[in-house]
């Protein structure tokens, strides 16, 4: 990428203590990239709710934080470069993650016979293949695409974790009114769920 000595400066700076300059001269170098990395990695329906910036940031928020404690022996700029890729999309794929989580809790509370906010949310933690963030974010796209834009909030903020009652409060629309958005929403993803067993 660019001469082996600006590299071994750098390193020399992590060294040293002068980590400004060094974390400034990585973000630099290598931000435009990741982020186009994460954008590629992140459905379009995640990226509403997580911003490729934000996986970037948190990647080089790690790597600096590691790097302080010595966890890593890089050679070249292209050792940085692959760190720093693998931990990217690390991040997007805990991102897609959180997309996966509420399919399956939708899926448990489904077959438990949970309510329609509870068939809507709860969690389990198992790291997603891209195919299955890729299928969880098909899934909601048609899940929301019969429901207005206001019904929509409600149901974001239903897999956000509040409760009815404060997406009552914070749609300025009834109880009775949300649940039965709710409802439609649960018995949409169970059809589907259904159909694609």
């Amino acid at each position: 990428m660019t001469s082996g000595g600006s590299f071994h400066r750098l390193i020399e700076q992590f060294n040293a203590g002068q980590t400004d300059a060094a974390a400034r001269e990585v973000t630099s170098r290598f931000t435009a990239r990741l982020v186009a990395l994460a954008r590629s990695r992140l459905d379009r329906r995640i990226q509403q709710k997580e911003a490729p910036e934000d996986a970037v940031q948190s990647a080089l928020a790690s790597f600096f934080a590691r790097r302080r404690n010595g966890d890593f022996e890089l050679t070249d700029w292209n050792d940085l470069w692959n760190l720093l890729a693998v931990v990217t999309v690390r991040k997007c794929l805990r991102r897609a993650e959180r997309w996966q989580a509420q399919k399956r809790r939708l899926e448990l509370d489904a077959s438990a016979g949970g309510s329609s906010s509870d068939v809507l949310l709860n969690a389990t933690s198992r790291e997603p293949t891209p195919d299955e963030a890729l299928l969880l974010a098909e899934t909601m796209d048609a899940v929301m695409r019969p429901f207005t834009d206001r019904e929509r909030a409600m149901i974001e903020l239903c897999l956000e974790g509040c409760s009815s009652e404060e997406i009552a409060e914070r749609a300025q629309r009834s109880l009775y009114t949300v649940q039965m958005v709710l409802r439609r929403a649960e018995r949409s993803l169970r059809k589907m769920l259904k159909e694609t067993d």
